[in-house]
């Protein structure tokens, strides 16, 4: 897939609504998230995961420009024939000349300078921010009633700068996962539109990962206490942000799509059946 995304990508020109507007939605996602953790927990751990996630995010959005965007997107020239991209060349294991579709890790595009210093670059670091929180919020936030402070912030830089940035490239920046169809004719390789592998599985394996490594908790010594009545209306809140958020970045024509035939109406329509099952 060789294309240029008509949305974040129109010559070079300002950013309009059509642009930022779904860029913007995207950053709902986490916040959604970040509310349905709270809705599901009592007041005394509600407070602690609020500063331990906010500590993660700040790490991980750290993270993702020091090392992160360069290990995701450094071959991002691959996918797209952009000039403002044409310098991000760098991905491991990806030779056309030699026939070789394996890519691993782009290396290009550290501290977002270089070659990664464009306008184009700039929005695409932009773009998959809110994913890459929503990727650090999902195992933090599970793991905030046993895990200290520093273990949960050091999770978060970890996801943020090597986990998810080598499963995104692997499936959204020309990765190997996305270039099976090529290299042994498995259809269209591993595509994943939404996020739920690179996104949501990859949070939920790191979160079992955690359980697993930090033990059984201890048993209570006094019995639960039901949550105050604002935490379940925070969790609907939440729950309805991140439908709203996730509507919203997809049809934004994200750029791991672009160029493929992919129909606005047909993603809002699934999206929108999606959500409620």
């Amino acid at each position: 897939m060789k294309a240029v995304s008509r949305l974040f990508y129109s010559t070079g020109a300002a950013m309009t609504t059509e642009t930022w507007l779904p860029l913007v939605l995207g950053y709902l996602i986490p916040v959604g998230f970040f509310l349905l953790g709270w809705g599901g927990m009592e007041p005394q751990q509600a407070r602690r995961a609020a500063t331990q996630g906010l500590l993660a995010l700040a790490l991980a959005a750290l993270g993702y420009f020091a090392m992160g965007f360069a290990f995701h997107l450094g071959g991002a020239a691959v996918v797209s024939d952009h000039l403002g991209l044409a310098g991000l060349d760098r991905l491991v294991g990806h030779r056309v000349e030699a026939g070789l579709y394996w890519g691993v890790i782009g290396l290009d595009g550290f501290f977002l300078t270089g070659d990664a210093d464009t306008p184009e670059a700039l929005v695409l670091f932009a773009t998959y921010l809110p994913m890459v929180a929503t990727a650090t919020l999902l195992p933090v936030l599970s793991l905030s009633g046993r895990a200290r402070g520093w273990q949960g912030s050091l999770l978060g830089l970890l996801v943020a700068a090597v986990l998810f940035p080598l499963a995104a490239c692997w499936v959204w920046g020309g990765g190997w996962l996305a270039a099976l169809g090529r290299t042994v004719e498995r259809g269209h390789g591993l595509v994943d539109y939404g996020g739920g592998s690179v996104v949501y599985l990859l949070g939920g394996m790191v979160a079992l990962g955690g359980l697993l490594a930090l033990g059984r908790r201890s048993p209570q010594q006094e019995p639960t206490q039901m949550p105050p009545a604002h935490f379940p209306l925070l969790a609907n809140l939440g729950a309805l942000l991140v439908a709203v958020g996730w509507l919203g970045w997809s049809l934004g024509t994200p750029f791991h799509v672009a160029g493929a035939q992919v129909g606005p109406g047909r993603v809002a329509v699934n999206g929108l059946l999606a959500e409620p099952a």
